[in-house]
């Protein structure tokens, strides 16, 4: 989710089959998440 909540990654079928996907929380809360092929 962006600012008010607009889901930026909607509509992207199959992302997680030719992506690997890890998301990593910071100690301020914030969510890393990475693709890679």
């Amino acid at each position: 989710l962006l600012g008010r909540g607009t889901r930026l990654w909607d509509g992207l079928p199959s992302l997680d089959l030719t992506h690997t996907v890890t998301t990593e929380v910071a100690e301020s809360g914030t969510i890393h998440v990475t693709f890679a092929r």
